[in-house]
Formats: C-alpha cells, sequence, structure tokens
C-alpha cells in the first residue's frame, strides 16, 4: 500500500504526497513527455512532478497545468513517485 501526506506550501493545499496512509489511483501517464502530451489533449485530473527535478524539464508542464486548472502535486523524490507509478524507476511526472 502506498501512503500519502497533503502538502501545504504557505498555507495553500498542493496536494498529496507519499506518507499518510491511503491508497493513490494508478498512474494513466508517466513521464514528462506523455503527461504533457496528456495535459495538452485534456485527459488529465492530476499532475505529479518529483520536487527532484531540474526545474527546466518541468517549467513548461507546470504552466500549461496551471493554465489549464489542473492540480499540480509535488512528490518528495522521483524514485517515491516511480514507486507510486508502479515503474521500477524513477518517475519526473506521472498523471492520473
Amino acid at each position: 500500500m502506498i501512503k500519502y501526506e497533503l502538502l501545504l506550501l504557505n498555507g495553500r493545499n498542493m496536494g498529496l504526497s507519499l506518507r499518510e496512509g491511503r491508497v493513490l489511483k494508478k498512474m494513466k501517464f508517466v513521464g514528462i513527455k506523455q503527461v504533457s502530451k496528456a495535459v495538452n489533449l485534456g485527459e488529465v485530473n492530476k499532475v505529479y512532478i518529483g520536487k527532484d527535478v531540474e526545474a527546466h524539464l518541468v517549467e513548461e508542464l507546470i504552466q500549461n497545468c496551471r493554465m489549464k486548472n489542473i492540480e499540480i502535486v509535488m512528490v518528495e523524490t522521483m524514485e517515491e513517485l516511480g514507486k507510486m507509478s508502479n515503474i521500477e524507476t524513477k518517475a519526473a511526472a506521472a498523471a492520473e
């Protein structure tokens, strides 16, 4: 079972991270390219991004999510995001 916690930034709810105790939904899209494409096509409700991803790699994805009012969840590490996505490697981004 994957656990998560609520992330707060300056008192604002930024979404969920691993740790708290509920199971997350299975990710439909994994990887920056797949997630970006899905965001542009309006196929996702929530995007997860690893906090340790280099900013320039996800800058455009974050802007597109904000423009389309898609919730962004920052996950502690790409390794944790990979585990959330049921893959055996790190993931920079994933979406459901």
